[in-house]
């Protein structure tokens, strides 16, 4: 059993990397890296409910940065100083190695969702859905877009989902919790591949359709 870490304070401690943290000063946040999921792909994931701002100052992540907003407004900037605006029902993916940071150094209230994730990490594909070409395909795919926004309505219900499965972790770590766990970030990584297409209108991809397969057949 994986113990529950609440801070009062905004700083955020990741130096027990087996356990789930909890955030409660100025809202809630519920956070892990990879080894809570035992998914190398997985660097970092979470979700923040926030109803005052909290300071978020420059950093930069190894893989591909996926935040989603479902309410309140963020902006993101990078060093290049690009901005990336969320509003209710958006997503933006970050690349790898790009410096960024709420304008004003500060994350607005609001509800967010976010995943770290490195296609590119030694045994990538270890406890994930995904095979080591498709791992390839994200990165590559992933990589050319840039830094940008889309809209992720599509995935609200999933986000729902992945944030109910969080408070549920809250009371029970067993194996099959963890493995819906990482059921569920595949799923969101892989609908996020389609959200990120050129053509909104693009059909389940392949990546897709396997996830949802393995979520049938072990967790339903």
């Amino acid at each position: 059993m994986y113990s529950i870490c609440v801070f009062s304070d905004e700083a955020f401690n990741f130096s027990d990397r087996r356990n789930l943290y909890m955030l409660i000063k100025n809202g809630k946040r519920i956070a892990f890296q990879s080894q809570f999921a035992g998914m190398p792909l997985i660097t970092g994931a979470g979700t923040d409910i926030l109803h005052k701002p909290i300071s978020l100052a420059p950093h930069v992540h190894t893989g591909y940065e996926l935040t989603y907003l479902t309410s309140g407004e963020v902006v993101w900037e990078t060093v290049s100083g690009k901005e990336l605006r969320l509003t209710g029902g958006t997503a933006a993916i970050v690349q790898p190695g790009e410096s960024h940071c709420g304008r004003g150094h500060v994350i607005t209230p609001g509800t967010l969702y976010w995943i770290v994730f490195d296609p590119k990490v030694k045994n990538a594909a270890k406890n994930s859905v995904f095979s080591k070409r498709e791992l390839i395909d994200i990165d590559t795919f992933l990589g050319g877009c840039g830094n940008v926004t889309v809209d992720c309505t599509p995935l609200l219900e999933t986000l729902k989902t992945f944030r109910h499965l969080l408070d549920d972790l809250g009371e029970d770590q067993s194996s099959i919790r963890i493995a819906q766990l990482r059921a569920i970030l595949c799923l969101i990584i892989s609908e996020s591949y389609n959200l990120f297409k050129v053509a909104p209108t693009c059909k389940a991809s392949e990546m897709e359709l396997v996830t949802r397969k393995y979520i049938e057949k072990n967790l339903s």
